[in-house]
């Protein structure tokens, strides 16, 4: 077997293969949802493109982008179900690129075999791991083969962003704040704070209040304030017959809202990375840091939401089937 065959047959194991032919070449995804816009790009020297076709059906697309012997097709459409055989005519020749179609329902099940993973298993990494290996499955066209998807999962996904410099700057941020946070939470620190706050708090409203407070204190993570605030605060708030819907709705609009707002927290070094790799793509100067701060002003969710928790714990009212909670927890 000469080196060309050998790489021809590593390639079909993974399931890589460039789907193209004739006398240009189309790099398009392997799977495409029907109905659904996606872009391709034509490599040769495509002077015009006079075409789109697939079998005998005429295809509508978008812009078309040139930049030298690159050629980028926009809005490209497929109304058809299945493997398609996609024809870029241009004045330079033919490029074929082989696809499969799928319904644009396929496109939640990822998401949806994580999220019931994580029900089931209680395990955020594996479920999260099942969602990327099923996305991957169905990305690679119509064979939609496990193995290959699993092979496509590690190399595609999860080596290439382990060796990505902005992913891993997220990665050792993320794990050096949570161990920090570890530490002090080992160390008795926050479980302190807890009980320095439920000293003053000997009523429902200084209860809420002081669930707030603490929201607003455990501001490194949302996954560890809601841990911490959540797992330390309920004998109390029990104990002030604070319904466990209500403590629920305290921590979860304390907690996401104050890590995307903090000035150092696991959601900030997420939102730089995101800024810097934006402001490399579009060659845009400044600071990101910077950015992220002038910002705040803005983000009216995290603002709003914080805000409206200690009006509510503030006035003592509720709505809806929160105020059936809380008379509910008040009787019992």
């Amino acid at each position: 077997m000469n080196l060309h065959r050998l790489h021809v047959a590593l390639v079909l194991m993974i399931g890589y293969l460039p789907a193209a032919d004739g006398s240009l070449s189309v790099e398009a995804p392997y799977t495409v949802l029907k109905g659904v816009p996606f872009a391709i790009t034509v490599s040769g020297q495509v002077v015009n493109v006079l075409d789109l076709r697939l079998g005998e059906l005429s295809l509508v697309h978008g812009r078309v982008e040139f930049d030298g012997e690159v050629t980028h097709i926009h809005d490209v459409v497929v109304p058809v179900l299945g493997p398609a055989r996609l024809e870029v005519v241009t004045q330079a020749g033919v490029g074929v690129a082989r696809l499969y179609a799928l319904p644009g329902l396929v496109s939640i099940l990822p998401p949806l075999l994580a999220i019931a993973m994580a029900l089931i298993s209680k395990q955020v990494l594996l479920s999260l791991f099942c969602g990327i290996w099923l996305g991957a499955t169905l990305t690679m066209g119509g064979g939609l083969n496990p193995f290959t998807g699993f092979l496509r999962t590690i190399d595609a996904y999860f080596i290439r962003a382990l060796t990505d410099r902005d992913h891993m700057s997220i990665v050792l941020f993320t794990m050096t704040l949570g161990g920090m946070v570890g530490i002090i939470s080992r160390s008795g620190g926050t479980q302190g704070i807890v009980e320095a706050l439920a000293r003053r708090a000997s009523n429902r409203r200084t209860g809420q209040l002081a669930t707030w407070l603490m929201g607003l204190l455990i501001f490194f993570d949302d996954y560890a304030n809601t841990l911490l605030v959540g797992n330390t605060m309920r004998p109390f708030t029990d104990k002030l017959k604070i319904s466990r819907e209500k403590l629920a709705y305290l921590v979860d609009s304390t907690s996401a809202p104050i890590a995307s707002i903090a000035l150092a927290s696991t959601w900030i070094g997420f939102e730089l990375g995101l800024l810097n790799s934006s402001f490399q793509a579009f060659e845009i100067p400044g600071n990101a840091y910077v950015t992220f701060l002038s910002s705040i002003p803005y983000s009216f969710y995290s603002l709003m939401a914080l805000l409206m928790v200690a009006l509510l714990a503030i006035s003592g009212r509720d709505f809806g089937p929160m105020y059936t909670a809380e008379r509910r927890s008040i009787v019992e």
